[in-house]
């Protein structure tokens, strides 16, 4: 099955996180659901990998940047999730940063 909602970004954030980079947009759609479009990579190694983080769940997906020139994103995601398929230690390092980037700060 696959989920196409359209998305606002609501956030960048990128770090480093144990030995991975990890960039990342948060997306909120019209129902108030938020995710991640993920991109990390090891800082020693190529490839990078990307994905659709929501919760604890890794889901392929393609992103559809300003939708037929609308001001939001589409993105595709796969189902089921691909949790097995990801390393331990990036999925570690992404909820890591997520869990980081998602802190209130002093500002808010």
């Amino acid at each position: 099955m696959n989920d196409t909602m359209g998305w606002r970004k609501k956030g960048h954030h990128k770090g480093l996180f144990d030995d991975f980079t990890v960039t990342g947009f948060k997306l909120e759609n019209a129902g108030g659901e938020t995710g991640w479009h993920i991109t990390a990579w090891r800082t020693d190694l190529a490839p990078d990998h990307d994905y659709w983080v929501a919760g604890q769940d890794f889901y392929s997906a393609i992103l559809h940047i300003f939708y037929k020139g609308s001001p939001t994103n589409h993105i595709e995601i796969i189902h089921p999730h691909i949790n097995d398929r990801i390393d331990p230690a990036e999925r570690k390092a992404v909820h890591r940063a997520i869990a980081e980037w998602e802190k209130p700060t002093a500002d808010a």
